[in-house]
This record gives structure tokens, C-alpha cells and sequence, in this order.
């Protein structure tokens, strides 16, 4: 009853993770004074965000686990 939402919820933030990651990556270059190149989130701290974003959806789906299969 519960790895289901929790599987879920681990992709869902992971993948929220990384569109935040090229979202923000991309209004810096229109936005931002940064050198042609230069990414504002680095590489390899976007692994950090990534990693975060699916432990805090994988928390969501383990413990909101009758509601994410509800809305599912």
C-alpha cells in the first residue's frame, strides 16, 4: 500500500528537480549578467537537488500514501 505512492513520489520530485534545475539554468542566461557558458546552477550541484527533490517526494508519497493514490 505504501512503495507504490512511494515510488511515485520519488519520481514525480526527481523529475520536478530537474526541470527547476533547466528552468533556472535558462532564465539566467536572458536574465543574468553571467558569462556566455555558464550554467547558474552548476552540474554537479544540480545531482544535489535532484537527489533532495526525490527524497522529499518520496517522503510525500510514503507518508500522504492514501491521498497520492486518491489523486492518482
Amino acid at each position: 500500500m505504501k512503495l507504490a505512492p512511494t515510488m511515485l513520489g520519488v519520481y514525480a520530485g526527481y523529475l520536478l528537480s530537474i526541470y527547476i534545475v533547466i528552468f533556472v539554468n535558462g532564465c539566467s542566461g536572458i536574465f543574468g549578467l553571467a558569462k556566455a557558458g555558464q550554467d547558474a546552477i552548476d552540474p554537479m550541484m544540480s545531482y544535489v537537488y535532484q537527489f533532495f527533490g526525490a527524497l522529499i517526494g518520496g517522503t510525500i508519497g510514503y507518508c500522504y500514501s492514501v491521498a497520492f493514490i486518491m489523486l492518482v
